[in-house]
């Protein structure tokens, strides 16, 4: 619902206006919303006013990391784990996390070893992933897709990197 924060009844003598600052608070709403405010003046001419308001609510909202490093191992190494955080910044509805999948040169080195299915409004939790290099050494990279019911943002894309051994970018 629409609250005014400034009091009913504003009056200003300034005859340029005024501002009248109002909020809402679309707890638990993920749609466009529209509504009208209606003003009475004391102006003759024009003794009601009427102003449209309108705009988008995006709840549930997913946040994480465009980029995920999971680190530098030394050659030889085996499997190694690491997690990152995945927020609902939405403050009404639960988002719900409905897959993940690993794509790209080496999908087949990482692995979503957990990941919620669902996080509170205004949570976080963590998705691990899991390198396993196979033996080799180099730089492997790959991309995480997060699906949810994210209205606006349904895919997310983590890209992943690791290096392993002396692999040294550019040389």
């Amino acid at each position: 619902s629409l609250s005014e924060i400034s009091t009913w009844g504003y009056a200003n003598s300034n005859t340029n206006g005024g501002n009248i600052q109002i909020s809402f608070n679309p707890t638990g709403l993920s749609r466009n919303i529209s509504a009208s405010l209606d003003f009475t003046t004391n102006d003759t001419s024009q003794p009601s006013v009427s102003v449209a308001l309108s705009g988008f609510i995006h709840d549930p909202r997913i946040s994480v990391a465009g980029f995920f490093d999971i680190g530098f191992y030394p050659s030889g190494s085996g499997i190694e784990s690491k997690q990152f955080t995945i927020q609902n910044i939405g403050g009404g509805q639960t988002l719900n996390i409905t897959g993940t999948n690993i794509t790209g040169g080496n999908a087949a080195n990482f692995t979503v070893t957990s990941s919620p299915s669902s996080i509170t409004p205004l949570g976080n939790d963590t998705i691990t992933i899991q390198l396993d290099p196979m033996g080799s050494d180099g730089i492997f990279s790959a991309q995480l897709e997060i699906t949810s019911n994210d209205a606006l943002n349904p895919s997310s894309i983590v890209n992943l990197n690791a290096l392993v051994g002396d692999a040294i970018p550019n040389s």
